[in-house]
């Protein structure tokens, strides 16, 4: 019986102790909540790990705030990534982890940027938290975006690169907010063949951004002859997504029978110059024919677009003391000649340019060719990652602070190469 009275009693004290348990883990796990919720962005500190030794130098800046849950995975990231550079067998290795912050409605973005001496390219990392729960969120790309983004690829980067994009988990889409929109940056390790970061740029309405701030050391100019033709239009979607322009040198017969395209150059903020009505060679004709060869395109360029030309590129190259005595324009060549007609080679353009790019120079390709197409959507990226600015030749001039005057022949816009 009274085995029977102790059993009783000790059931209820353990009731009453998982109670009170319960009760207690309740309102310290609603405090917690409470306390998330009135979560202040100022109170994030900035810490630093510096260290240096005869074989590696690791320098990390990344954020904390006195929540256990979130400083435990933004600090497993850290020393995964350092642990991971000191355990490499290589010397004379280096680590630099910094980050930005930015906070949209209940979401705060940190991202990180990875220079390891491990990698080709710098890597990215962005953790995004709900800040009522600080809960992890994996990927905030819609379904809708994520189509989009997809047909971008297709006109952005190549055939090889757009079919590996598609394949790529949503979960490995690194996120960065913006005042304007998201950045969603995809690293070139998950990628074979590529040294550049494919990224893309999504207003908050899930529209794609053509253009956004876009400062960088260098700057080259694209040009494109004897067009239009029926890849312009591609080649400008290209340049516009990877925030680039070019100055277009088109025939004036051309321009005759495919006037949307011209107009649709212009819309897009690129340059459109002479390159003669016809492509003869000004050196061998009359000064009339030199002159209507002029003349012809200027005006059919005007009843267009209601604009005027400002560049004249001579057909070949050629241009005379009497050529440039009687075109009214600056004219343009280029030090830097892809030969894409000849070759017809887009990896071969890809090469010549990445191996022959200087601030200031010009490049001339031709808009006839899938290949030259194809060699830009190689080779625009991979400039932009190298530092350089693809742009006009008017802005690039303008860059230089050089002045462009008629009748003068121009190569390029570097201190040993201009003018001619």
């Amino acid at each position: 019986m009274n085995n029977t009275k102790f059993n009783v009693v000790k059931y209820f004290l353990s009731v009453s102790l998982i109670y009170l348990i319960l009760f207690f883990s309740s309102n310290i796990f609603t405090e917690k909540t409470v306390a998330i919720k009135t979560f202040n962005y100022d109170d994030i500190e900035k810490r630093n790990i510096f260290k240096k030794t005869d074989s590696y130098l690791i320098d990390i800046e990344y954020p904390k705030i006195n929540n256990y849950k979130f400083d435990k995975i933004i600090r497993d990231f850290i020393y995964n990534e350092a642990n991971s550079l000191i355990n490499n067998n290589k010397t004379n290795k280096s680590l630099t982890i910094d980050y930005e912050i930015y906070q949209k409605d209940n979401i705060m973005n940190i991202f990180f940027t990875i220079n390891s001496s491990l990698n080709k390219k710098f890597i990215y990392k962005s953790f995004n938290f709900n800040t009522n729960d600080i809960s992890l969120v994996f990927s905030k790309i819609t379904d809708s975006n994520m189509e989009k983004l997809k047909e971008t690829a297709k006109k952005k980067y190549t055939n090889n690169i757009a079919s590996q994009i598609e394949k790529i988990p949503t979960n490995d889409i690194e996120l960065k907010l913006t005042d304007n929109g998201i950045i969603y940056y995809f690293n070139y390790d998950l990628f074979d063949n590529i040294d550049y970061t494919p990224e893309f740029y999504f207003d908050y309405d899930g529209n794609i951004i053509f253009e956004r701030e876009f400062t960088k050391p260098y700057k080259i100019a694209f040009t494109f002859d004897d067009g239009p033709s029926e890849y312009t239009k591609e080649i400008v979607d290209t340049l516009k997504l990877n925030n680039s322009t070019a100055t277009f040198f088109m025939l004036g017969n051309r321009m005759k029978y495919n006037q949307e395209i011209v107009k649709y150059v212009i819309e897009n903020n690129m340059e459109v110059g002479s390159h003669s009505y016809s492509h003869k060679n000004l050196n061998n004709i009359s000064d009339e024919e030199i002159l209507k060869e002029i003349n012809s395109t200027t005006i059919i360029f005007n009843e267009i677009t209601k604009k005027n030309i400002k560049l004249f590129r001579p057909p070949y190259g050629n241009a005379n003391n009497k050529v440039k005595s009687l075109v009214p324009f600056p004219l343009i060549k280029w030090n830097i000649d892809t030969e894409d007609w000849l070759y017809r080679d887009s990896k071969r353009t890809y090469n010549h340019i990445v191996e022959n790019a200087c601030d200031g120079c010009i490049v001339l390709m031709h808009d006839l060719y899938p290949e030259t197409l194809e060699a830009v959507k190689m080779v625009a990226p991979k400039l932009n990652e190298m530092g350089y600015e693809i742009t006009t030749v008017s802005k690039l001039a303008e860059s230089k602070k050089i002045e462009l005057l008629r009748g003068t022949i121009y190569r390029s816009f570097n201190n040993y190469n201009l003018p001619f």
